[in-house]
């Protein structure tokens, strides 16, 4: 739904029929400029990130103790995303070696780092919650994902396995990633995340996903690469049941859980007591767009209403709204306001010419825009804290005959 603050009272008070107006012989009509929207994906955007577990702030302490950390290991990463989601990951998978009965839930991502290059192993828990901090510290949006069998209220140990999603400005969607594997996942050449190979696999397209291994962890650990994906794509298929993420709501961390294949809800976790959760079954709950940039439009020429353009155009009937319609059209002058769903939102962005350098918006809620004749667009983005471009809004709008 395109947000504008567009009210057509006329046409409402009077009763007008719209569609008898459209069909009005135009010929009566005096030529004058429409403003007419010819695309835009300018839309209203949902507020789900405020449930994310996210830092207030990339400054925080923490979060930069992360960020240098990595720079200094890792060095600097100059690679676009989803790329570099990549490359850190194949970072990630070779600081320690996988030990499932090794995990900290007291450590933090920091500390999981410093004492896995003193020779420390840990569980898959600790791969997707460094793999997400660390993407967190460089301003992206990730989160751990839980995967599940049907039997993860009173099963064995392994009836669980953590995996990370990272939001992509440039794909605009969530993508899967395990740094326990250094694997990522494809469909017919496209980026998949875990509720996209669940939908596959209900088709019988499971295994035709494409699952891509870095060659490095390959190296590392001296497997071959397709028999490595061969066992990972069995390893996965069982954790199809159920899917968690961590949520915070009204200040209280929780497990939201969202079934696959599993169909019942459960309170205990492998016998144990389950973390507070909730269970949803609308899928918009999991997986929903960030970054996103919502335009709102005023004009700043008032809009007569009804009783003035009847008395002030002589207006008797349909025909004459339209002869008339000339002499009180809308005037394309416009003050236009912005809002966003970004976490650590700094500012915004705007340019018209596709050619042209991006300039930065003082106010998010003043910004003037008149159209000139012929086709006029517009394109706004959000910029973060760490400079990381949100995605583009942009609209083409023609003024003219």
């Amino acid at each position: 739904m395109y947000i504008f603050r567009i009210y057509f009272t006329l046409i409402s008070i009077c009763s007008f029929n719209v569609i008898s107006l459209v069909n009005i012989h135009s010929q009566t009509s005096q030529s004058f400029k429409k403003i007419q929207i010819i695309t835009s994906n300018n839309k209203q955007i949902n507020d789900h990130f405020y449930y994310l577990p996210l830092p207030s702030s990339l400054n925080k302490p923490e979060y930069q103790n992360i960020k240098q950390f990595v720079q200094k290991e890792y060095g600097e990463n100059a690679l676009a995303e989803p790329l570099n989601f990549f490359r850190i990951m194949d970072w990630v998978s070779s600081r320690w070696v996988h030990d499932g009965s090794i995990s900290s839930s007291t450590m933090n991502t920091l500390e999981i780092l410093k004492a896995a290059k003193a020779g420390r192993n840990f569980s898959c828990i600790e791969y997707a919650k460094v793999m997400s901090d660390i993407l967190t510290a460089l301003g992206y949006i990730s989160r751990v994902v839980g995967i599940t069998t049907n039997a993860i209220a009173y099963g064995y140990f392994g009836e669980g396995h953590a995996v990370s999603e990272v939001w992509s400005n440039t794909l605009q969607k969530w993508i899967f990633i395990d740094p326990q594997f250094s694997i990522y996942a494809k469909y017919k050449g496209q980026f998949l995340n875990f509720y996209e190979m669940k939908e596959l696999k209900k088709k019988g397209k499971y295994y035709d996903i494409e699952f891509e291994v870095s060659e490095s962890y390959c190296r590392v650990n001296g497997r071959n690469k397709k028999d490595l994906i061969k066992e990972y794509k069995e390893f996965l298929s069982r954790y199809f049941s159920y899917m968690m993420i961590d949520i915070i709501k009204d200040g209280k961390s929780i497990l939201l859980i969202y079934g696959l294949d599993g169909k019942n809800q459960f309170l205990t976790s492998q016998g144990g007591n389950g973390k507070t959760s909730i269970f949803t079954d609308d899928i918009d709950d999991m997986y929903f767009e960030l970054n996103q940039t919502t335009i709102i439009f005023d004009f700043n020429v008032p809009t007569l209403d009804c009783s003035t353009i009847v008395q002030k155009y002589n207006v008797k009937n349909r025909q004459d709204y339209f002869s008339k319609m000339s002499e009180f059209a809308s005037t394309p002058d416009f003050t236009l306001s912005f809002a966003t769903n970004t976490p650590w939102f700094s500012f915004y962005e705007v340019k018209h010419d596709e050619k042209s350098d991006w300039k930065t918006v003082q106010s998010s809620n003043n910004y003037q825009w008149k159209l000139h004749d012929g086709m006029n667009v517009i394109h706004v983005r959000s910029v973060n804290q760490s400079g990381i471009y949100g995605v583009i809004t942009k609209m083409q709008i023609q003024y003219q005959e």
